[in-house]
């Protein structure tokens, strides 16, 4: 019989990784399926894709496994994101690889003088408390000042502000690990920052469904 506790361990686990499939793949597959990247920002794909290695490194850790596996998911669902942003369009082609050099060069240089200080763990989730709102910030800018935002996937934002409150979760420790500040960082800013893209993108969704009825009337309602 599973004890109460690994029984709940195991459970949130198994969540996280239902939610990084649920958020990463339909985010990837808009951008494959409609060839845009609009109301995208290439920084934050970037520096996303830069931190994958520090993320790793806070779940091994904190010895959150269920975080780990949903971690390597997340990870090899956005380099698929990328690779097709950068396919797409040629400004994203420049500025992904840039920031995500930049970004794994930095987290390496602040985990090596973190590690020589004995403060290897705070290091870490200081940095990586920046590398949230280097991304979020820059994501949610891009998507609330776009013409466009074709790009964003509804339900990739929506399961993400989802995600947010799970990592909230964690972070305060409910889950049987340590109380991680990184992820309380990382869920209050998916929060703040995927509930208005979502409803930026839904909002965006239904004006496109209902200018093509209004076309035939001749109402002056076309793009």
């Amino acid at each position: 019989m599973i004890p109460a506790g690994a029984g709940w361990v195991l459970a949130t686990g198994a969540a996280l990784i239902a939610v990084e499939l649920a958020r990463a793949v339909p985010a990837w597959l808009r951008v494959r399926r409609t060839g845009r990247v609009s109301g995208l920002s290439a920084v934050s794909l970037g520096v996303l894709l830069g931190s994958v290695p520090a993320w790793l490194a806070v779940a091994v850790l904190a010895q959150a496994w269920g975080v780990l596996v949903a971690t390597l998911v997340w990870a090899f669902f956005h380099a698929r994101l990328c690779r097709e942003a950068v396919r797409i369009d040629p400004g994203f082609r420049a500025v992904i690889p840039r920031a995500a050099a930049a970004t794994l060069a930095g987290l390496a240089l602040i985990g090596i003088v973190g590690e020589a200080m004995g403060l290897l763990r705070v290091s870490i989730g200081m940095s990586l408390v920046a590398v949230t709102a280097a991304y979020s910030l820059p994501a949610l800018w891009s998507g609330m000042r776009a013409a466009d935002v074709a790009g964003i996937s509804v339900l990739a934002t929506a399961v993400s502000a989802v995600e947010g409150a799970i990592y909230v979760v964690v972070g305060m420790g409910w889950t049987g690990t340590a109380v991680i500040p990184s992820y309380l960082a990382f869920g209050a800013l998916a929060i703040a920052t995927n509930v208005p893209r979502c409803w930026r993108a839904v909002a965006h969704r239904a004006r496109e469904r209902r200018l093509p009825r209004a076309e035939p009337l001749g109402l002056g309602f076309e793009p």
